[in-house]
């Protein structure tokens, strides 16, 4: 005989089901269900941890709260460079032809459609007096020698200490500047050198490093002074592109470092050098002008807070005030702003909270 449907194994297992979840103090009171529980799991997550704080007795995270019910937040200290990446359009100048006013028969010559020419190599060699190739930053007019004194000894005294020698920038030519000459001289061969140097050696050169275009002369020949040979512009500054204030800021490409001028260019020889002699200028120049990455940083890196954006009011250009644990109402120089965060210089001791309601009484001055 069959069995009734409230006797089958489903009916049966539904009513301990019920039984379980059952809540309920007496006959009649209705239960609560697994499915109900569920919702209301549910409802508190979605209402986010705040509520869920309340819900479970939780005091509030003190970022978010304090004694009267002000939000405040932490402040802490760090310092900042301001490092970024900027772009640079290099400076080229124009096409330079290149000359010497020396007398000689060509035995040597570094001159080769294509070959770098650097300041302080020495081209060309006539008879058997090594000349001398120097970037200054004007060419040389005449002979110089112990007393010689001006702007041309200033120059060259300039290029001998880019390229390493130790001597005061000073524009006089006196016994530190022989010595570096000599060094020069000696070092291309030139046997018991004076110290003194004639301008008719010198080839004068517009950049540190310049690319042969073309050559007027070849070993061999009778050289009577005038064209040696035509090179390619040479880097002669970098220009800082945007609008960034760059005031008290310097230019780094590799290890190399320098200011940057007001007019938002670079024309430290070293850091040209250093950058004439990577081949990213020339990449940077190869589908026509072109710019190349260079990294900026603070010269001298500050101290600033880091603050929530919501404590800083009273916004005017870069100015603004916070408002202190204590209710004092501090200055600051906004430095930066990003990820939620704003780097401020506090004008006095950094507080170690500050308010996110400074509220609309407040005046910043």
């Amino acid at each position: 005989m069959q069995g009734s449907p409230a006797d089958s194994p489903t009916a049966r297992r539904g009513a301990r089901d019920n039984d379980v979840v059952s809540k309920g103090g007496g006959r009649g009171r209705p239960g609560v269900t697994a499915a109900t529980v569920g919702i209301a799991v549910v409802a508190l997550v979605a209402a986010g941890t705040v509520v869920g704080a309340v819900l479970l007795g939780q005091d509030p995270p003190a970022s978010v709260a304090a004694p009267g019910g002000a939000r405040v937040a932490p402040v802490s200290v760090e310092t900042y460079d301001g490092t970024r990446r900027a772009p640079a359009t290099p400076l080229l100048a124009e096409p330079t032809t290149l000359t010497l006013g020396a007398f000689g028969r060509v035995r040597s010559s570094a001159c080769a459609p294509g070959a770098v020419l650097a300041s302080g190599s020495s081209p060309l060699v006539l008879d058997d007096r090594p000349m001398l190739a120097l970037a200054t930053a004007a060419p040389l007019w005449r002979d110089l020698d112990v007393g010689s004194r001006g702007q041309d000894v200033t120059d060259l005294q300039t290029e001998l200490a880019r390229l390493g020698h130790a001597v005061s920038v000073d524009g006089v030519y006196g016994p530190g500047t022989r010595a570096a000459v000599r060094a020069v001289l000696a070092g291309h061969g030139v046997v018991r050198p004076s110290g003194a140097l004639a301008s008719s050696d010198v080839m004068w050169l517009p950049a540190p490093e310049v690319t042969v275009a073309t050559c007027a002369v070849a070993v061999g020949d009778a050289f009577a002074g005038g064209e040696v040979a035509t090179v390619g512009g040479g880097l002669v500054a970098l220009e800082i592109g945007g609008t960034d204030p760059v005031e008290g800021w310097v230019a780094r490409f590799g290890d190399a470092a320098a200011p940057v001028n007001p007019d938002r260019t670079v024309t430290d020889p070293a850091f040209l050098a250093a950058v004439a002699a990577s081949p990213m200028l020339d990449w940077s120049q190869e589908e026509g002008p072109g710019t190349l990455d260079l990294e900026l940083a603070l010269a001298e890196p500050v101290q600033v807070a880091v603050v929530p954006p919501a404590a800083v009011f009273g916004l005017t250009a870069d100015r603004g005030c916070l408002v202190a644990d204590d209710g004092g109402v501090l200055p600051v120089r906004v430095v930066a702003s990003a990820l939620g965060q704003t780097l401020v210089e506090v004008d006095g001791p950094v507080p170690d909270q500050v308010s996110l309601d400074p509220g609309d009484d407040l005046t910043c001055p």
